[in-house]
């Protein structure tokens, strides 16, 4: 196919639709028939497969690079790379087109060439949690489920009616925390703060979701049993405290936190579920954070948290290092009123040097029980 004609790619636009727009430009009624005639493979295209975003930046004129920040890049497993960010396929929307209808309509009119080739789809349209347009102050809304989502255009046409009834009565909202940390992050602003900054988008809005909904309907809330209206608020509420940093995070674990839990899944519920058991880089910089907190409360158990015990020993450790019996120890840390308990097996290492102050060579035992449980000695 010779002499293609161009459309502008638009900096925050979506591979799928610059090639619908460009497909039309050129007289086709699908980007799939365009595609085939200009030996591109259709399906590679919308998965972001390298060698057929190299063909199509040959057909087309454009650098390879320039197009892969624009395509849906679908790896192993249930991640999508949009943009450089990594988010999970939960948090995109399916088979559903949702639109600014305010943007359409400057589309319509700013945009140049035919008609039916000016209106095209953001990068932050394809997030779930995206729901107001942040230009616009407007409600984005969302067509009926398609077959045909790949190709705007044919979307566009089937329902040009519903269309064209929202842009004549756009509904007015005002962008939450969310809405603008999406179209920030998928623009390459990352200057949301170091905590923030340290978290993929996914990552951030599934850990801001949780958080929110701890604080606002408590730790052992279900978010499916949430409207989505209150899923909506309490994420905007968990974005509010990771945008204010790591001291935040602290303060919202603090009210979080049941302090008569016996242990840490029962103390911070459903995040501790997603921060403990979940072994995924984009989690760390929060994780970090979270085991900070829990390990100043509880014992961490587990050979993959031990290191993490900074401010705790155990009532087995002491009475192996100080030569006594493990029931003898835990009935001393009882009656000294370290533990509550007769069963208590955690020690703070902060009790330590209190229970051994009358014999220093039980000190230096201690010392090593502690070190034994890769505490730092100075915690002593």
């Amino acid at each position: 196919m010779a002499g293609i004609l161009q459309v502008p790619l638009f900096s925050d636009e979506t591979l799928p639709s610059w090639v619908a727009r460009l497909a039309r430009a050129n007289g086709k009624l699908s980007s799939f028939s365009f595609c085939g005639d200009v030996g591109v493979d259709f399906s590679g295209m919308l998965l972001g497969r390298p060698a057929e975003i190299e063909m199509l930046a040959s057909v087309t004129g454009r650098a390879s690079c320039e197009l892969t920040s624009h395509a849906l890049v679908f790896g192993a497993g249930h991640h999508v790379q949009i943009a450089n960010e990594t988010v999970s396929k939960k948090f995109m929307r399916k088979n559903q087109l949702a639109f600014c209808p305010k943007c359409f309509a400057e589309d319509d009119v700013g945009n140049g060439g035919e008609t039916d080739t000016r209106r095209y789809w953001r990068k932050s349209w394809l997030m779930s949690d995206a729901r107001v347009c942040v230009v616009h102050g407007c409600q984005l809304e969302g067509l009926p489920p398609h077959s045909r989502l790949h190709d705007l255009c044919q979307v566009l046409d089937r329902n040009s009616i519903a269309v064209a009834g929202c842009i004549s009565a756009p509904v007015h909202a005002e962008p939450s925390l969310v809405d603008k940390f999406i179209v920030e992050r998928l623009a390459g602003n990352v200057s949301h703060g170091p905590l923030l900054d340290g978290i993929p988008l996914g990552a951030a809005i599934h850990t801001a979701r949780l958080l929110g909904v701890a604080l606002s309907h408590g730790s052992e809330q279900a978010v499916t049993q949430l409207s989505k209206e209150e899923v909506a608020l309490s994420t905007n509420k968990g974005m509010s405290v990771l945008r204010s940093g790591a001291p935040s995070v602290r303060i919202a674990l603090d009210s979080i936190v049941n302090p008569h839990a016996t242990g840490i899944y029962f103390a911070y519920g459903r995040l501790a579920n997603l921060l403990i058991r979940n072994t995924s880089d984009e989690y760390q910089t929060i994780k970090d954070l979270f085991i900070e907190h829990a390990s100043g409360r509880f014992i961490l158990k587990g050979e993959r948290h031990s290191a993490d015990n900074k401010t705790w020993t155990s009532a087995t450790l002491l009475a192996r290092a100080t030569g006594s019996t493990k029931d003898k120890m835990r009935r001393r840390l009882y009656e000294t009123g370290i533990t509550t308990s007769l069963n208590a097996e955690a020690v703070p290492v902060s009790a330590v040097r209190d229970l051994l102050n009358e014999d220093p060579t039980e000190i230096v035992k201690a010392k090593t029980a502690c070190e034994n449980y890769r505490l730092r000695q100075g915690d002593v």
